[in-house]
């Protein structure tokens, strides 16, 4: 059985879909579309500017410290001190 790679399927670059944005919608959504659509280096989780990004180190925050409290959990737990 040969496996399709990207070697086999020739791995030519497919030219991008034409975005199409309807007139029927608000401007300020069509704004916010072209903002989150456009085609950029940029993640969809910080497009949105300042906020965004204050909220995602926030949760990397967060998520830093619940994993040093299950470890510190984790060795206190098994490493128990001993009583006299």
């Amino acid at each position: 059985m040969i496996w399709k790679t990207r070697r086999t399927m020739g791995g030519g670059h497919h030219p991008e879909p034409k975005v199409y944005i309807s007139d029927k919608i608000p401007d300020s959504l069509r704004k916010s579309m072209q903002t989150f659509q456009a085609k950029n280096e940029i993640p969809v989780f910080l497009k949105g500017g300042p906020a965004d990004k204050a909220l995602f180190l926030t949760t990397v925050a967060l998520c830093g410290i619940g994993i040093l409290g299950v470890l510190r959990f984790v060795w206190s737990a098994g490493f128990a001190s001993k009583k006299k």
